[in-house]
């Protein structure tokens, strides 16, 4: 197998979508999806930089500076390639050797088209074992919480007690809320339900930070912990029932695949939103999400 992979012109069946972003491209292998690429930017450098100490920041930058540009696998981060297509042949050689057991697989080395459509069509979720869910979540998580990061570096501390209504929550909560947000991550993929007000316990008790400082370090560390905790996050996990309870009652219970799109990533991006209206009513410049803002 190993041989065959090196040595036949197997590698010339790689081919490429666009992602949502335009800015990273899924890699298919004879119509098998294997993982995502992408280029090393500056902005990406930066954004990992924030996640090292203060005084490691420079040296951790200058590191990866000299390889930006260079195409990488997108789940890993590891190795660098000057071209996409170096990357891509990488990417699938390391996905044929940890797949050939796969019926797939072996029909595509066969170049049985016919047969490997069958078995798409037949058995969908043997996909899985190509492109896993961390590795399809990871760069929605990148780009949204990158994009929620820009919204809290411009929190106004002097307005940190405003609010749009009196039934509204105020900008320092909102942030505090965001911040506290991607840990709860962890107990999503870890745990089989949190209880945030168990009986006879302590109920839970989120952040009142009252610094942007402290907002975007707390943010900070739940980001890379919540990061770790979605790569190492096991495909057969992802049907298991995730309950929310406030002791004796049950909120709700999802399968934690729908916990982690709707209770954490849909969750993120609707405080960010109310935030950044926040930022609008308060004359502040509101930063792009998808796209420049009228403000850039």
């Amino acid at each position: 197998m190993q041989d065959d992979i090196e040595t036949t012109d197997i590698l010339n069946d790689v081919t490429y979508q666009d992602d949502i972003s335009g800015r990273a491209l899924f890699v298919f292998w004879r119509n098998v999806p294997v993982g995502i690429i992408r280029p090393l930017t500056a902005n990406q450098i930066t954004s990992w930089a924030r996640k090292v100490p203060l005084e490691e920041r420079k040296a951790f930058s200058d590191n990866y500076r000299e390889r930006i540009g260079k195409w990488h696998d997108s789940l890993s981060g590891e190795p660098y390639f000057d071209t996409k297509e170096e990357a891509a042949h990488d990417l699938v050689r390391r996905a044929l050797r940890k797949t050939s057991h796969s019926p797939l697989i072996r029909a595509a080395l066969r170049g049985d088209d016919a047969e490997v459509m069958r078995l798409r069509t037949q058995i969908r979720e043997s996909l899985v074992i190509y492109m896993s869910y961390s590795q399809t979540i990871l760069p929605k998580f990148d780009r949204e919480l990158a994009g929620t990061r820009k919204v809290l570096e411009r929190v106004p501390e002097d307005k940190w007690n405003w609010r749009a209504h009196p039934k509204s929550n105020t900008i320092g909560w909102n942030a505090n809320h965001l911040a506290e947000l991607p840990g709860w991550s962890v107990s999503i993929v870890t745990q089989a339900g949190f209880d945030f007000a168990p009986v006879g316990g302590e109920r839970y008790q989120s952040p009142k930070l009252t610094s942007r400082r402290e907002i975007l370090e707390l943010f900070d560390c739940n980001v890379a912990e919540a990061r770790k905790a979605l790569a190492e996050l096991k495909d057969e996990s992802l049907n298991d029932p995730w309950t929310l309870r406030g002791g004796e009652r049950v909120i709700f219970t999802m399968p934690r695949r729908d916990v982690i799109r709707s209770f954490l990533m849909n969750h993120i991006v609707h405080h960010r939103a109310v935030l950044c209206v926040y930022l609008r009513l308060n004359d502040i410049p509101v930063p792009g999400m998808y796209g420049p803002s009228s403000d850039e």
